[in-house]
Order: structure tokens, then C-alpha cells, then sequence
């Protein structure tokens, strides 16, 4: 899907599919330091502190990734 964005430009974005989002959706929980990424696994995914990949490989079909492309 092609979009527009007033600073960014032109740009696609592309959904990931489930087995593509593992890796993005347990990356996401080292960005806000661990309190942070604590308290994002259980509010947002309903997940312990310290979730497992195969925890987070059980909720990744309902969560979705979108790899963004820019045009120039």
C-alpha cells in the first residue's frame, strides 16, 4: 500500500507475516529499558515480564509489523 506522509514522503508499507514478526515484536522490548518493556508485555500483550519466544510467537498473529520503503 503506497501512502503519504508530509515530512516523509511517498512511502509503501508491507505487512510481515506472523513468522517475520517475531523478531520485531521481541527487538521492541530492549527500545524503552526494561521497566518500560515489562510493563508493555503485560499491559499491550498480555505477557509475563520476561516473555519466552515461543510466548511471543503465540500472540504474533494478532499483532501486526509493517516494513516501510521510501520513494524518492
Amino acid at each position: 500500500m503506497e501512502m503519504w506522509h508530509e515530512t516523509a514522503g511517498l512511502f509503501r508499507s508491507h505487512g510481515l507475516p506472523a513468522a517475520g514478526r517475531l523478531v520485531y515484536l521481541r527487538a521492541g522490548r530492549y527500545r524503552s529499558g526494561e521497566q518500560a518493556a515489562t510493563d508493555q508485555a503485560r499491559y499491550y500483550f498480555g505477557l509475563g515480564p520476561r516473555p519466552s519466544l515461543d510466548d511471543i510467537r503465540a500472540i504474533a498473529d494478532h499483532y501486526p509489523v509493517f516494513r516501510i520503503t521510501y520513494r524518492a
